[in-house]
């Protein structure tokens, strides 16, 4: 399972009122520069919500909103260990992939040599059923026919 991040706030200041928590909260925002941001977003949220609204009403905003929802309703189904496992996996492959580039690309017999590992077929057996299963989804008539 995914592990928890900790988080210990910082002791508040012995017998700190709370107009001096204030004070030292919006001189945090007014150094990181959040201040001015969320100011210039407040003073200009009509403009900010009319063009968000004008982009959402065509044919491409309600495809990119719906596409949003479902990628969220999707994410909430995932195990978070299988998604660690998973993104672990590809970001070592990239790199072990990145530091195997060469001048010369490798023959055959040594391509067929790395299919003799253990992780190189569990891999692309890996793969391969995930190409299956996609394939047998895609093939489900219950989605709607392309355009």
């Amino acid at each position: 399972m995914a592990r928890p991040i900790s988080y210990d706030p910082p002791p508040a200041p012995v017998e700190e009122t709370p107009h001096e928590a204030l004070e030292r909260l919006l001189q945090t925002l007014h150094e990181s520069g959040t201040l001015r941001l969320l100011d210039g977003l407040v003073g200009q949220a009509q403009d900010v919500g009319a063009v968000l609204a004008g982009r959402l009403d065509t044919p491409g905003g309600r495809n990119a909103l719906s596409t949003l929802l479902l990628l969220v309703q999707a994410l909430g189904r995932l195990e978070p260990d299988h998604v660690q496992a998973f993104l672990t996996g590809a970001e070592k492959g990239l790199a072990a992939a990145h530091a195997s580039f060469k001048a010369d690309p490798p023959g055959l017999l040594q391509l067929f040599g790395v299919l003799k590992h253990e992780d190189t077929r569990r891999g692309l057996h890996a793969l391969l059923v995930l190409l299956q299963t996609l394939g047998n989804h895609l093939h489900d008539p219950q989605l709607p026919a392309r355009r």
